[in-house]
């Protein structure tokens, strides 16, 4: 399984789990500019790992208000349930 969430995120599986997995670029040294990715959390379900994208995008908002927060939450669920719908 290898699920586009946004531009920065994709849910992968192995036999195991499933990987919430975030690209990076590189920022310097000899691979400054390519791209990597990195497991950020591993889950039983689709669902809990959605949960978790969740949480993750909160968590690193930059939000400066409540009111930003609240917006940035809801785009964030329209983008899972764009995800879920297969959009």
């Amino acid at each position: 399984m290898n699920i586009k969430i946004d531009n920065e995120y994709t849910i992968q599986s192995d036999e195991r789990n499933i990987i919430l997995v975030r690209s990076k670029e590189a920022q310097r040294g000899k691979n400054a500019g390519e791209v990597y990715t990195e497991n950020v959390s591993y889950h039983a379900t689709v669902q809990s790992a959605l949960k978790d994208y969740l949480r993750v995008k909160t968590n690193l908002s930059e939000a400066t208000s409540i009111q930003d927060l609240l917006n940035e939450i809801k785009e964030i669920r329209k983008t899972i349930n764009d995800v879920l719908s297969g959009v």
